[in-house]
């Protein structure tokens, strides 16, 4: 279901303050921790208050990177991907994380969030085989 109008400002301020917040948490937890303990904490770890709107998996998606992309941080397909999965988890919906990588021809890494099968971010399949599900 995708929704038509679009968020008030308010709204997405709160969901773009949200998106800073658990990247800045990610950040910080990929520092002492490996990539799977910390998909674990922020999938596990209770959120703080109540998320700042309940919307698509798309809508999540598209604020994730438009918001990354603004900031002067790193808004490659990884961090995109931990900070969806994230706020996924706050709203309670599970999330598969995939890297993938080019099967020929010079090396490259790729990762997106897929929810019941469909990608929520690009994941350029033509590109990249998958290596991994987290």
């Amino acid at each position: 279901m995708t929704e038509s109008r679009s968020l008030p400002l308010p709204r997405k301020l709160a969901l773009a303050g949200e998106i800073v917040v658990a990247y800045v948490r990610i950040r910080r937890l990929l520092r002492r921790r490996d990539l799977r303990r910390t998909l674990e904490a922020i999938r596990t770890g209770a959120p703080a208050g109540r998320p700042a709107t309940a919307t698509t998996d798309e809508r999540l998606a598209g604020a994730v990177q438009r918001t990354l992309a603004r900031l002067p941080a790193d808004s490659r397909c990884l961090m995109q991907s931990l900070v969806l999965t994230r706020l996924l988890a706050r709203r309670g919906r599970a999330s598969t994380l995939v890297i993938g990588v080019s099967p020929a021809g010079r090396f490259g890494a790729h990762a997106w969030v897929e929810r019941e099968g469909v990608a929520l971010l690009p994941a350029h399949l033509g590109e990249f085989g998958r290596l991994a599900e987290l």
